[in-house]
């Protein structure tokens, strides 16, 4: 469904409101900062709070992968959404015209 309605844009481009977009962007962008600080603070917290043996890890840490994954996600969907605004702002001021390849 999704291809079909992808394939269907680049036929009939529809009008962009180039507003709109980019301050729900900007909103996700700000979600993702949240979300990073706080998945960054829970995996820095995740570090000093263990009592038990850290025979297996090399520095004495204890690192949780989905903590750690989350974040990477989080920071790559804020890296994406920083992309789309620079995109939307550049598309607002060129009216749309020379972004298409």
């Amino acid at each position: 469904m999704m291809v079909f309605g992808s394939v269907e844009r680049i036929f009939f481009p529809q009008l962009i409101h180039y507003q709109e977009a980019v301050a729900v962007a900007i909103v996700g962008l700000l979600v993702n900062i949240v979300c990073a600080m706080i998945l960054g603070n829970a995996h820095h917290d995740n570090d000093h709070h263990h009592h038990h043996d850290h025979k297996n890890d090399k520095h004495g840490h204890h690192y949780d992968l989905n903590l750690k994954s989350a974040y990477i996600h989080v920071i790559a969907d804020a890296a994406t959404s920083v992309l789309a605004i620079f995109a939307l702002v550049g598309g607002c001021f060129m009216d749309g015209r020379g972004l298409i390849l």
